[in-house]
Protein backbone atom coordinates (compact mmCIF):
# COMPACT_ATOMS: atom_id res chain seq x y z
CA UNK A 1 0.00 0.00 0.00
CA UNK A 2 1.75 3.28 -1.39
CA UNK A 3 1.16 6.56 0.68
CA UNK A 4 -0.52 7.75 -2.70
CA UNK A 5 -3.66 5.52 -3.05
CA UNK A 6 -6.85 6.22 -3.14
CA UNK A 7 -8.42 4.47 -0.07
CA UNK A 8 -12.16 3.68 1.49
CA UNK A 9 -13.11 2.62 4.92
CA UNK A 10 -16.15 1.13 5.13
CA UNK A 11 -17.89 1.77 8.06
CA UNK A 12 -17.08 4.61 10.40
CA UNK A 13 -17.93 2.74 13.61
CA UNK A 14 -15.17 2.41 17.00
CA UNK A 15 -12.91 0.27 14.21
CA UNK A 16 -13.53 2.62 11.08
CA UNK A 17 -12.69 5.87 13.56
CA UNK A 18 -9.57 4.10 14.80
CA UNK A 19 -8.43 2.70 11.33
CA UNK A 20 -8.97 6.42 9.91
CA UNK A 21 -6.44 7.77 12.73
CA UNK A 22 -3.48 5.62 11.93
CA UNK A 23 -3.93 6.02 8.29
CA UNK A 24 -4.03 10.09 9.03
CA UNK A 25 -1.24 9.60 11.02
CA UNK A 26 0.79 7.79 8.92
CA UNK A 27 0.91 10.10 6.07
CA UNK A 28 -2.12 8.65 4.21
CA UNK A 29 -3.89 11.50 2.87
CA UNK A 30 -6.31 10.42 0.46
CA UNK A 31 -9.29 8.69 2.13
CA UNK A 32 -13.00 8.41 1.57
CA UNK A 33 -15.19 7.09 4.12
CA UNK A 34 -17.90 5.39 3.21
CA UNK A 35 -20.89 4.36 5.31
CA UNK A 36 -24.61 4.18 4.85
CA UNK A 37 -25.45 6.63 7.66
CA UNK A 38 -26.94 10.01 6.06
CA UNK A 39 -24.69 11.69 8.47
CA UNK A 40 -21.66 11.08 10.47
CA UNK A 41 -22.29 13.59 12.99
CA UNK A 42 -22.78 10.66 15.45
CA UNK A 43 -19.61 9.14 14.44
CA UNK A 44 -18.91 6.22 17.03
CA UNK A 45 -16.40 7.14 19.43
CA UNK A 46 -15.68 11.06 18.28
CA UNK A 47 -18.08 12.85 20.23
CA UNK A 48 -19.68 13.96 16.75
CA UNK A 49 -16.59 15.25 15.35
CA UNK A 50 -15.81 13.83 11.40
CA UNK A 51 -12.54 14.06 9.80
CA UNK A 52 -12.46 16.72 6.86
CA UNK A 53 -12.05 13.85 4.03
CA UNK A 54 -14.71 12.60 1.52
CA UNK A 55 -17.74 11.11 2.13
CA UNK A 56 -19.48 8.55 0.21
CA UNK A 57 -23.08 8.02 2.34
CA UNK A 58 -26.15 6.50 2.41
CA UNK A 59 -27.51 3.53 1.03
CA UNK A 60 -25.90 3.66 -2.05
CA UNK A 61 -22.53 3.35 -0.45
CA UNK A 62 -20.72 0.55 -1.50
CA UNK A 63 -21.28 1.69 -5.35
CA UNK A 64 -18.36 2.35 -7.06
CA UNK A 65 -15.67 0.67 -4.55
CA UNK A 66 -13.30 0.08 -8.12
CA UNK A 67 -12.97 3.84 -7.71
CA UNK A 68 -10.21 3.18 -4.75
CA UNK A 69 -6.66 1.49 -4.94
CA UNK A 70 -7.10 -0.02 -1.37
CA UNK A 71 -10.53 -0.56 0.25
CA UNK A 72 -10.67 -1.57 4.02
CA UNK A 73 -13.84 -2.99 5.30
CA UNK A 74 -15.33 -2.74 8.60
CA UNK A 75 -16.19 -6.31 10.77
CA UNK A 76 -19.83 -5.09 9.87
CA UNK A 77 -19.26 -5.15 6.08
CA UNK A 78 -19.77 -8.59 4.73
CA UNK A 79 -16.34 -9.81 3.15
CA UNK A 80 -18.84 -11.54 0.25
CA UNK A 81 -20.68 -8.79 -0.42
CA UNK A 82 -21.49 -8.02 -4.14
CA UNK A 83 -19.83 -5.06 -4.46
CA UNK A 84 -16.69 -5.93 -2.71
CA UNK A 85 -16.20 -8.96 -4.53
CA UNK A 86 -17.03 -6.74 -7.99
CA UNK A 87 -14.06 -5.01 -6.56
CA UNK A 88 -11.63 -7.45 -5.62
CA UNK A 89 -11.76 -8.88 -9.25
CA UNK A 90 -10.89 -6.09 -10.84
CA UNK A 91 -7.95 -5.75 -8.85
CA UNK A 92 -8.75 -3.78 -5.61
CA UNK A 93 -6.98 -4.64 -2.54
CA UNK A 94 -9.75 -5.63 0.08
CA UNK A 95 -8.54 -5.21 3.54
CA UNK A 96 -9.13 -4.59 7.04
CA UNK A 97 -8.02 -3.03 10.05
CA UNK A 98 -7.09 -6.51 11.70
CA UNK A 99 -5.33 -7.56 8.34
CA UNK A 100 -3.11 -4.50 9.03
CA UNK A 101 -2.75 -4.79 12.41
CA UNK A 102 -1.35 -8.28 11.69
CA UNK A 103 0.62 -7.48 8.84
CA UNK A 104 2.61 -4.71 10.65
CA UNK A 105 2.77 -6.26 13.91
CA UNK A 106 6.31 -6.49 15.83
CA UNK A 107 5.32 -9.13 18.83
CA UNK A 108 3.76 -12.55 19.15
CA UNK A 109 0.10 -12.58 18.91
CA UNK A 110 -1.96 -14.77 21.03
CA UNK A 111 -5.47 -14.88 19.46
CA UNK A 112 -8.58 -16.23 20.55
CA UNK A 113 -11.99 -17.08 18.82
CA UNK A 114 -15.20 -19.11 19.52
CA UNK A 115 -18.71 -19.12 19.22
CA UNK A 116 -19.14 -18.06 23.31
CA UNK A 117 -16.17 -17.11 25.85
CA UNK A 118 -13.88 -16.08 23.70
CA UNK A 119 -14.02 -12.32 25.61
CA UNK A 120 -13.60 -13.59 28.72
CA UNK A 121 -11.41 -16.31 27.83
CA UNK A 122 -9.28 -13.54 25.64
CA UNK A 123 -9.37 -11.25 29.14
CA UNK A 124 -8.38 -14.11 31.49
CA UNK A 125 -5.34 -14.20 29.61
CA UNK A 126 -4.38 -10.70 30.56
CA UNK A 127 -5.24 -10.68 34.04
CA UNK A 128 -3.45 -13.57 34.62
CA UNK A 129 0.08 -12.09 32.25
CA UNK A 130 -0.82 -8.69 33.99
CA UNK A 131 -0.85 -9.99 37.69
CA UNK A 132 2.24 -12.62 36.79
CA UNK A 133 3.84 -9.62 35.80
CA UNK A 134 5.02 -7.91 39.21
CA UNK A 135 4.21 -4.43 37.06
CA UNK A 136 7.50 -4.89 34.86
CA UNK A 137 5.79 -5.52 31.71
CA UNK A 138 2.97 -4.56 32.40
CA UNK A 139 2.39 -1.47 29.79
CA UNK A 140 3.50 -4.09 27.26
CA UNK A 141 0.11 -6.25 27.45
CA UNK A 142 -2.57 -5.31 25.11
CA UNK A 143 -5.79 -6.57 24.73
CA UNK A 144 -7.94 -5.71 21.85
CA UNK A 145 -9.12 -6.70 18.42
CA UNK A 146 -13.33 -7.77 18.88
CA UNK A 147 -13.23 -6.58 22.59
CA UNK A 148 -11.97 -3.39 24.61
CA UNK A 149 -10.39 -1.24 21.95
CA UNK A 150 -9.67 -1.75 18.37
CA UNK A 151 -5.77 -3.40 18.15
CA UNK A 152 -5.18 -0.91 15.19
CA UNK A 153 -5.23 1.85 18.21
CA UNK A 154 -2.29 0.41 19.74
CA UNK A 155 -0.20 -0.41 17.28
CA UNK A 156 2.24 2.29 17.73
CA UNK A 157 2.91 1.36 21.15
CA UNK A 158 4.26 -1.84 20.06
CA UNK A 159 7.43 -3.21 20.32
CA UNK A 160 9.25 -6.50 19.85
CA UNK A 161 8.61 -7.71 23.47
CA UNK A 162 5.16 -6.84 23.87
CA UNK A 163 2.15 -9.66 24.02
CA UNK A 164 -0.65 -8.56 22.71
CA UNK A 165 -3.73 -10.90 22.98
CA UNK A 166 -6.75 -10.46 20.29
CA UNK A 167 -10.51 -11.79 20.83
CA UNK A 168 -11.11 -12.75 16.83
CA UNK A 169 -14.37 -12.51 15.37
CA UNK A 170 -15.46 -14.60 12.25
CA UNK A 171 -16.13 -11.18 10.81
CA UNK A 172 -12.55 -10.46 11.25
CA UNK A 173 -11.10 -13.46 9.65
CA UNK A 174 -13.05 -14.18 6.85
CA UNK A 175 -10.58 -12.63 4.82
CA UNK A 176 -7.32 -12.85 7.13
CA UNK A 177 -4.47 -14.59 5.77
CA UNK A 178 -2.19 -14.67 9.02
CA UNK A 179 -1.96 -16.70 12.03
CA UNK A 180 -1.48 -15.72 15.76
CA UNK A 181 1.52 -16.74 17.28
CA UNK A 182 -0.78 -18.54 19.96
CA UNK A 183 -4.48 -19.73 18.51
CA UNK A 184 -6.82 -20.60 20.57
CA UNK A 185 -10.19 -21.80 19.32
CA UNK A 186 -13.04 -22.94 21.95
CA UNK A 187 -16.30 -23.99 21.25
CA UNK A 188 -17.29 -24.19 17.80
CA UNK A 189 -21.47 -24.02 16.98
CA UNK A 190 -23.20 -21.34 15.27
CA UNK A 191 -23.78 -18.00 15.95
CA UNK A 192 -24.23 -14.49 13.32
CA UNK A 193 -26.39 -16.39 11.17
CA UNK A 194 -28.04 -12.84 10.31
CA UNK A 195 -24.60 -12.17 9.25
CA UNK A 196 -23.16 -15.52 7.19
CA UNK A 197 -25.55 -17.50 4.71
CA UNK A 198 -25.41 -20.91 6.60
CA UNK A 199 -23.32 -22.76 9.55
CA UNK A 200 -20.59 -24.26 7.18
CA UNK A 201 -19.59 -20.27 5.71
CA UNK A 202 -19.27 -19.23 9.76
CA UNK A 203 -17.28 -22.13 10.47
CA UNK A 204 -15.22 -21.90 7.39
CA UNK A 205 -14.46 -18.11 7.96
CA UNK A 206 -12.80 -19.28 11.59
CA UNK A 207 -10.12 -21.60 9.75
CA UNK A 208 -7.80 -18.23 9.50
CA UNK A 209 -6.34 -18.35 13.17
CA UNK A 210 -4.67 -21.74 12.77
CA UNK A 211 -4.49 -21.87 8.49
CA UNK A 212 -1.25 -19.50 8.22
CA UNK A 213 0.19 -21.08 11.45
CA UNK A 214 4.19 -22.17 11.48
CA UNK A 215 6.19 -25.23 12.88
CA UNK A 216 7.28 -22.93 16.17
CA UNK A 217 3.80 -21.88 16.85
CA UNK A 218 0.65 -23.38 19.18
CA UNK A 219 -2.62 -24.25 18.82
CA UNK A 220 -5.35 -24.65 21.87
CA UNK A 221 -8.40 -26.50 21.01
CA UNK A 222 -11.02 -27.79 22.98
CA UNK A 223 -11.39 -31.60 22.38
CA UNK A 224 -14.98 -31.49 23.41
CA UNK A 225 -16.51 -30.06 20.51
CA UNK A 226 -15.62 -32.63 17.35
CA UNK A 227 -15.84 -29.79 14.73
CA UNK A 228 -12.42 -28.30 16.44
CA UNK A 229 -11.15 -31.63 14.92
CA UNK A 230 -11.30 -29.93 11.38
CA UNK A 231 -9.48 -27.06 12.47
CA UNK A 232 -6.73 -28.80 13.76
CA UNK A 233 -5.75 -30.65 10.47
CA UNK A 234 -4.69 -27.39 8.83
CA UNK A 235 -2.21 -25.98 11.61
CA UNK A 236 1.71 -26.82 11.33
CA UNK A 237 1.52 -25.48 14.88
CA UNK A 238 1.92 -27.90 17.81
CA UNK A 239 -1.29 -29.12 18.73
CA UNK A 240 -2.52 -29.08 22.56
CA UNK A 241 -5.88 -29.83 23.22
CA UNK A 242 -7.96 -29.06 26.72
CA UNK A 243 -11.17 -29.56 28.22
CA UNK A 244 -13.05 -27.81 31.12
CA UNK A 245 -12.30 -30.94 32.88
CA UNK A 246 -8.17 -30.36 32.93
CA UNK A 247 -9.10 -27.72 35.56
CA UNK A 248 -9.95 -29.47 38.70
CA UNK A 249 -7.17 -32.14 37.44
CA UNK A 250 -4.47 -28.93 37.40
CA UNK A 251 -6.06 -27.06 40.16
CA UNK A 252 -8.02 -29.18 42.86
CA UNK A 253 -10.73 -27.26 44.72
CA UNK A 254 -9.64 -23.57 44.07
CA UNK A 255 -12.75 -21.61 44.32
CA UNK A 256 -12.45 -19.93 41.08
CA UNK A 257 -14.68 -16.54 41.07
CA UNK A 258 -15.76 -16.97 37.72
CA UNK A 259 -19.84 -18.03 37.99
CA UNK A 260 -20.80 -21.19 36.25
CA UNK A 261 -19.89 -24.25 35.14
CA UNK A 262 -19.73 -23.13 31.94
CA UNK A 263 -16.49 -20.85 32.63
CA UNK A 264 -14.06 -23.59 32.81
CA UNK A 265 -13.99 -23.74 29.25
CA UNK A 266 -12.71 -20.30 29.00
CA UNK A 267 -10.49 -21.13 32.20
CA UNK A 268 -8.73 -24.43 31.01
CA UNK A 269 -7.24 -23.02 27.37
CA UNK A 270 -6.67 -19.03 29.15
CA UNK A 271 -4.03 -21.45 31.77
CA UNK A 272 -3.12 -23.57 28.61
CA UNK A 273 -1.63 -20.27 26.73
CA UNK A 274 -0.32 -19.15 30.28
CA UNK A 275 1.76 -22.95 30.92
CA UNK A 276 3.41 -21.98 27.08
CA UNK A 277 4.50 -18.41 28.19
CA UNK A 278 5.78 -20.15 31.67
CA UNK A 279 3.56 -18.36 34.04
CA UNK A 280 3.73 -19.52 37.74
CA UNK A 281 1.00 -21.73 39.12
CA UNK A 282 1.02 -19.94 42.15
CA UNK A 283 0.20 -16.37 39.87
CA UNK A 284 -2.72 -18.08 37.85
CA UNK A 285 -4.22 -19.08 40.62
CA UNK A 286 -4.10 -16.00 42.38
CA UNK A 287 -6.40 -14.41 39.12
CA UNK A 288 -8.85 -17.09 38.89
CA UNK A 289 -9.67 -16.68 42.73
CA UNK A 290 -10.21 -12.78 42.36
CA UNK A 291 -11.45 -12.31 38.49
CA UNK A 292 -15.04 -12.09 38.58
CA UNK A 293 -15.58 -11.84 34.68
CA UNK A 294 -16.54 -9.34 32.09
CA UNK A 295 -19.61 -7.01 32.43
CA UNK A 296 -22.76 -8.01 30.91
CA UNK A 297 -21.63 -11.60 30.95
CA UNK A 298 -23.15 -13.25 33.90
CA UNK A 299 -22.18 -10.33 35.65
CA UNK A 300 -23.80 -10.40 39.42
CA UNK A 301 -25.55 -7.22 39.83
CA UNK A 302 -27.35 -7.12 43.31
CA UNK A 303 -28.91 -9.28 45.83
CA UNK A 304 -32.52 -7.78 47.02
CA UNK A 305 -34.79 -9.57 49.41
CA UNK A 306 -32.34 -12.22 49.23
CA UNK A 307 -32.61 -12.70 45.99
CA UNK A 308 -29.42 -12.57 43.11
CA UNK A 309 -30.15 -10.67 39.98
CA UNK A 310 -27.06 -11.34 37.04
CA UNK A 311 -26.97 -9.34 33.84
CA UNK A 312 -26.20 -11.51 31.10
CA UNK A 313 -26.57 -9.04 28.09
CA UNK A 314 -23.63 -10.11 25.71
CA UNK A 315 -25.62 -13.32 25.84
CA UNK A 316 -27.07 -13.15 22.27
CA UNK A 317 -27.63 -16.47 21.03
CA UNK A 318 -29.23 -19.83 22.66
CA UNK A 319 -25.88 -21.80 23.48
CA UNK A 320 -24.59 -18.74 26.14
CA UNK A 321 -28.29 -18.79 28.15
CA UNK A 322 -28.06 -22.91 27.86
CA UNK A 323 -24.97 -21.96 29.91
CA UNK A 324 -26.58 -19.44 32.19
CA UNK A 325 -29.41 -21.35 33.20
CA UNK A 326 -27.10 -24.58 34.03
CA UNK A 327 -24.94 -21.81 36.17
CA UNK A 328 -27.46 -22.47 38.95
CA UNK A 329 -28.62 -25.76 39.48
CA UNK A 330 -29.55 -25.13 43.56
CA UNK A 331 -31.43 -22.29 43.39
CA UNK A 332 -34.60 -21.65 41.69
CA UNK A 333 -34.28 -19.22 39.06
CA UNK A 334 -36.19 -16.68 37.11
CA UNK A 335 -35.10 -16.46 33.43
CA UNK A 336 -35.97 -13.02 31.18
CA UNK A 337 -35.05 -14.04 27.71
CA UNK A 338 -35.85 -12.59 23.78
CA UNK A 339 -34.72 -9.69 21.65
CA UNK A 340 -34.34 -9.12 18.24
CA UNK A 341 -33.73 -11.30 15.14
CA UNK A 342 -30.47 -13.26 14.53
CA UNK A 343 -31.50 -16.45 12.62
CA UNK A 344 -30.70 -18.47 15.68
CA UNK A 345 -32.12 -22.15 16.40
CA UNK A 346 -34.09 -22.17 19.82
CA UNK A 347 -34.83 -25.88 19.52
CA UNK A 348 -31.70 -26.89 22.30
CA UNK A 349 -32.47 -23.81 24.16
CA UNK A 350 -36.22 -25.24 24.56
CA UNK A 351 -35.31 -28.35 25.43
CA UNK A 352 -32.79 -27.06 28.25
CA UNK A 353 -34.97 -24.69 30.05
CA UNK A 354 -38.01 -28.01 30.05
CA UNK A 355 -35.24 -30.00 31.52
CA UNK A 356 -33.87 -27.16 34.00
CA UNK A 357 -35.93 -28.01 37.48
CA UNK A 358 -34.88 -25.23 39.05
CA UNK A 359 -35.97 -23.07 36.55
CA UNK A 360 -39.53 -22.05 37.45
CA UNK A 361 -40.72 -18.74 35.46
CA UNK A 362 -39.82 -17.85 31.68
CA UNK A 363 -40.50 -14.13 31.08
CA UNK A 364 -40.15 -13.19 27.28
CA UNK A 365 -40.02 -10.06 25.08
CA UNK A 366 -39.10 -8.81 22.43
CA UNK A 367 -39.24 -10.10 18.41
CA UNK A 368 -38.41 -13.55 19.44
CA UNK A 369 -40.51 -14.26 21.96
CA UNK A 370 -42.81 -16.05 19.58
CA UNK A 371 -39.85 -18.65 18.29
CA UNK A 372 -38.68 -19.32 21.86
CA UNK A 373 -41.56 -19.83 23.08
CA UNK A 374 -42.59 -22.12 20.33
CA UNK A 375 -39.18 -24.41 20.76
CA UNK A 376 -40.49 -24.27 24.61
CA UNK A 377 -44.17 -25.49 23.62
CA UNK A 378 -42.14 -28.37 21.33
CA UNK A 379 -39.93 -29.53 23.84
CA UNK A 380 -42.27 -29.82 26.44
CA UNK A 381 -44.66 -31.75 24.37
CA UNK A 382 -42.09 -33.82 23.16
CA UNK A 383 -39.88 -34.29 26.45
CA UNK A 384 -42.63 -33.05 29.09
CA UNK A 385 -45.05 -35.44 30.94
CA UNK A 386 -48.31 -33.16 31.80
CA UNK A 387 -49.09 -29.67 29.59
CA UNK A 388 -51.89 -27.14 30.43
CA UNK A 389 -51.81 -24.05 28.61
CA UNK A 390 -48.41 -22.19 28.80
CA UNK A 391 -48.10 -23.72 32.35
CA UNK A 392 -46.24 -26.90 32.36
CA UNK A 393 -45.86 -29.54 35.18
CA UNK A 394 -43.18 -32.51 35.27
CA UNK A 395 -43.31 -34.23 38.71
CA UNK A 396 -43.86 -31.93 41.16
CA UNK A 397 -42.17 -28.77 39.06
CA UNK A 398 -44.00 -26.07 37.31
CA UNK A 399 -42.87 -23.99 34.57
CA UNK A 400 -44.49 -20.79 34.46
CA UNK A 401 -44.67 -18.83 30.85
CA UNK A 402 -45.25 -15.05 30.60
CA UNK A 403 -45.47 -12.59 28.11
CA UNK A 404 -44.04 -8.65 28.32
CA UNK A 405 -43.91 -6.15 25.85
CA UNK A 406 -41.15 -3.77 27.27
CA UNK A 407 -38.56 -4.24 29.15
CA UNK A 408 -38.63 -2.39 32.06
CA UNK A 409 -42.06 -4.20 32.93
CA UNK A 410 -40.47 -7.71 32.20
CA UNK A 411 -38.01 -6.89 34.90
CA UNK A 412 -40.27 -5.80 37.49
CA UNK A 413 -42.27 -8.83 37.03
CA UNK A 414 -39.50 -11.17 38.00
CA UNK A 415 -38.81 -8.83 40.76
CA UNK A 416 -42.46 -9.36 42.31
CA UNK A 417 -42.36 -13.15 41.82
CA UNK A 418 -38.64 -13.74 42.49
CA UNK A 419 -39.09 -15.19 46.11
CA UNK A 420 -35.82 -15.42 48.84
CA UNK A 421 -33.34 -17.58 47.49
CA UNK A 422 -34.07 -17.21 44.28
CA UNK A 423 -31.90 -15.85 41.16
CA UNK A 424 -33.01 -13.82 38.00
CA UNK A 425 -30.88 -14.40 34.89
CA UNK A 426 -31.60 -11.55 31.98
CA UNK A 427 -29.88 -14.05 29.27
CA UNK A 428 -31.85 -13.15 26.18
CA UNK A 429 -30.18 -15.71 23.83
CA UNK A 430 -30.85 -12.98 21.41
CA UNK A 431 -29.43 -9.48 20.24
CA UNK A 432 -30.78 -6.46 21.01
CA UNK A 433 -31.75 -4.04 18.36
CA UNK A 434 -35.51 -4.05 18.98
CA UNK A 435 -35.37 -2.04 21.91
CA UNK A 436 -31.81 -0.92 22.51
CA UNK A 437 -28.80 0.24 20.55
CA UNK A 438 -26.84 -2.58 21.21
CA UNK A 439 -26.14 -5.28 24.06
CA UNK A 440 -24.39 -2.87 26.46
CA UNK A 441 -27.32 -0.28 26.65
CA UNK A 442 -29.79 -3.00 27.56
CA UNK A 443 -27.78 -4.86 30.46
CA UNK A 444 -27.06 -1.10 31.86
CA UNK A 445 -30.78 -0.57 31.78
CA UNK A 446 -31.53 -3.99 33.64
CA UNK A 447 -28.84 -2.76 36.43
CA UNK A 448 -30.83 0.75 36.57
CA UNK A 449 -34.02 -1.04 37.18
CA UNK A 450 -32.59 -3.83 39.49
CA UNK A 451 -31.25 -1.24 41.69
CA UNK A 452 -34.50 0.89 42.12
CA UNK A 453 -35.23 -2.12 43.87
CA UNK A 454 -33.60 -1.43 46.87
Amino acid sequence: MQKTDKIAILGYGTEGVALYEYLNAHGFKDITICDQKESLEDAEGKGGKVPKVKLRLGKNYLKNLSDFDVVFRSPGVKYLDLEIQKAKKVGVEISSATKLFFEKCPCKIIGVTGTKGKGTTATLITKILENADNGGKKNSIFLGGNIGVPAIEFLDKLNKNSIVILELSSFQMQDLEMSPHIAVILNTTSDHMDYHKNVAEYLKAKEAIVKYQKTGDYAIFNKDYPYNKKYAKLTKAKKIFISAKDVKKKFGDIKIALPGPHNLENVAPAVAVCEILKVPKNRMIKTLETWHGLEHRLEFVEEISGVKYYNDSFSTNPPSTIAAIKSFPENNMILIAGGSEKFSDFTELGKEIVAQKNLKIVILIGQMADRIEEAILKAEKKYGEKKSGKSFEKSARILLLIRRDNFDDAVFEAYIRAKTGWVVAMSPAAASFDMFKNYKERGKKFKEIVRSFR
